[in-house]
């Protein structure tokens, strides 16, 4: 794990979803399927920060989702390489609000879907955590929701991914030199992220470092 803190095991909560559908800020979602797109004025909305207040989960318009010092103000240009796409990030507040209810996040602020890659989990284990509108979403995605698990040693919540066929990730950061670090997702957080550290196909780009961080959903 990322800055020294030892690797949690997570046990998930039971998903109060039901096969009639439960409506969210973003889309109509049931036993882990994505059934219509509901954005709009009665979205709720959801601030993702690491356990220890150090970062927070940001959006892009590119898709990707980052994680930044909390106390981080700077214009996100100037950390990115610009032979990368990962120039198109504000470390504002609208970038923090992903669409949400009962404390699952299913989207962001502009009505896109979260989702993993089919591809890259079935060779890998681990995925790229983007975002897609619902009429583009890539023929190899897979919709996932964030959302509250137990912390198996017995301390406060953390946040998993879980997919649309029931299958439960963790958070991975990679960090890299000269961008802002992203979140991926790995079905072992161990694993994952040592695999991660060479697998510049999916990181996009050289990382120096990849680990679990325990992120949780607040208000």
């Amino acid at each position: 794990m990322i800055s020294g803190r030892q690797t949690q095991n997570v046990t998930t909560t039971t998903s109060t979803t039901d096969s009639s559908g439960t409506t969210t800020g973003n889309a109509t979602y049931a036993n882990g399927t994505i059934l219509a797109d509901n954005s709009g004025a009665n979205a709720n909305y959801s601030v993702v920060s690491s356990a220890d207040g150090r970062f927070e989960l940001h959006w892009a318009t590119n898709g990707n989702i980052y994680s930044i010092a909390s106390n981080d103000t700077t214009d996100a240009a100037s950390h990115v390489d610009q032979d990368d796409d990962d120039s198109d990030i504000e470390t504002d507040d609208t970038t923090t609000q992903f669409s949400s209810t009962g404390g699952y996040l299913l989207g962001d602020a502009d009505g896109r879907i979260l989702h993993a890659y089919v591809n890259e989990l079935s060779a890998y284990n681990v995925s790229r955590l983007r975002l897609h509108d619902p009429e583009v979403m890539p023929a190899t995605a897979i919709a996932v929701s964030l959302r509250p698990a137990k912390d198996a040693a017995g301390g406060p919540d953390v946040m998993a991914a879980e997919d649309s066929a029931g299958n439960i990730y963790a958070p991975i950061m990679c960090v890299y030199g000269n961008l802002f670090p992203k979140i991926f997702l790995a079905k072992d957080p161990d694993a994952g992220a040592a695999l991660l550290k060479n697998l510049a196909s999916i990181t996009g780009g050289n990382v120096t470092t990849c680990g679990y961080v325990p992120f949780a959903i607040g208000d």
